[in-house]
């Protein structure tokens, strides 16, 4: 089995700083997050994973105890600003190198500029294109745009009707003032369903917005013809207190005037150290959205997510074809509500990104869409 792929790049790291390491009588530790000092790797990252073996045990311990002495802080950032820096290749035998460049929307190929449709007293950003059953793809926290890759993928893009649109509080949708929801974002696509003329669609969510995905197959079952989750964030799982505990730092770093500290943070304990190199590389102006978008995650997103009930009882609710999508380097409590869906939908289909992250749809687009259009093919809506 392959080492999480921060925790291998940070044991090479150490490995070159601090000479030969030798096992000794270290304890192996199984799925650990180790907390890493801000100040000291500020750019870097504020969570690791550690996953699998001896060596990634070992690799946190000197993580541990040899942060606060800097002895590698420089030669990994080497007085670059992180936006300039890429972490080396992921140890995995799928793994591809990733160009550590950031594309505007003048550099990339991107959709045509978003509409804007009056929803509920509000203004949602919306992106309509091709033809064939509709699929409306909801975005997770953060970065509104993060479906594009997949939106534009061949074998998504040449068979479907896409709708994707920007929730409220991002991009140019309209603000949110506080917790807007789960539920409420669920009745903004519903009725963004109803204006584009939809009456039944494929469902795709991500993260938050998986949550926002199931609750609209509980409140709306009649428009939504197939659920595609791509970890959904199910908080009823053994890990989840401990990931909520790792994040704490994060939101005292943003309630403390430090948005992009908090939003580079954020993204590297879900999406690894190197998350600005694929998203830079994946989405058009995807790093300046998430930072634009940082008081949506923090004062509504996250905290309305704490307030969401759903249960093994809503989930009874819902008969529709289910897909989740794993990332295989992705944090232990994503695993958990896999296992958590199924005991509740025991139906429900698996599909695994192999080097992916929580940030899925990014880190591996192809084959995430590829996934996604395997399971629409075999689930077609029903006229």
């Amino acid at each position: 089995m392959t080492e999480g792929r921060e925790t291998a790049w940070l044991r090479r790291a150490i490995w070159k700083a601090d000479g030969v390491l030798t096992e000794g009588g270290m304890k192996t530790h199984q799925q650990q997050w180790v907390a890493l000092d801000v100040d000291t790797a500020s750019h870097l990252t504020c969570v690791v994973t550690a996953l699998r073996g001896p060596r990634t045990s070992l690799a946190s311990a000197y993580i541990r105890h040899s942060l606060a002495a800097g002895r590698w802080r420089l030669r990994l950032l080497e007085g670059a600003s992180w936006a300039e820096y890429c972490p080396p290749p992921r140890e995995c035998e799928c793994a591809v190198p990733v160009p550590c460049t950031t594309r505007s929307g003048k550099e990339a190929v991107m959709s045509p500029t978003m509409e804007r449709v009056s929803v509920n007293g509000a203004e949602l950003e919306v992106d309509v294109q091709g033809s064939g059953e509709p699929i409306v793809f909801i975005h997770g926290s953060g970065i509104a745009d993060s479906f594009l890759p997949v939106v534009i993928d061949p074998a998504v893009r040449d068979h479907y009707r896409t709708i994707r649109y920007r929730r409220r509080g991002y991009g140019g949708s309209s603000p949110v003032d506080g917790p807007f929801s789960v539920s409420d974002h669920a009745i903004d696509c519903r009725a963004l369903l109803g204006v584009l003329g939809v009456e039944k669609a494929h469902v795709v969510g991500q993260s938050y917005a998986g949550a926002v995905a199931l609750q609209l197959a509980v409140n709306a079952p009649e428009v939504v013809a197939t659920l595609a989750l791509f970890e959904p964030a199910l908080l009823a799982v053994p890990s989840a207190r401990q990931f909520s505990e790792a994040l704490g730092p994060i939101f005292d770093r943003y309630g403390s005037g430090d948005r992009v500290g908090a939003v580079n943070a954020f993204f590297a304990a879900v999406g690894g150290a190197d998350w600005r190199c694929h998203v830079g590389s994946t989405v058009p102006g995807g790093l300046e959205l998430a930072e634009n978008d940082a008081a949506t995650v923090f004062e509504s997103d996250l905290p309305s997510l704490q307030t969401w009930e759903f249960g093994a009882e809503e989930a009874a609710k819902i008969n529709q074809p289910v897909l989740y999508v794993l990332g295989s380097d992705s944090p232990p409590v994503f695993g958990e509500g896999r296992d958590l869906l199924h005991s509740w939908l025991p139906r429900t289909e698996d599909a695994v990104l192999a080097c992916a992250t929580h940030m899925l749809q990014m880190d591996r687009p192809a084959d995430a869409a590829a996934a996604l259009a395997d399971f629409l093919k075999r689930h077609p809506v029903a006229v």
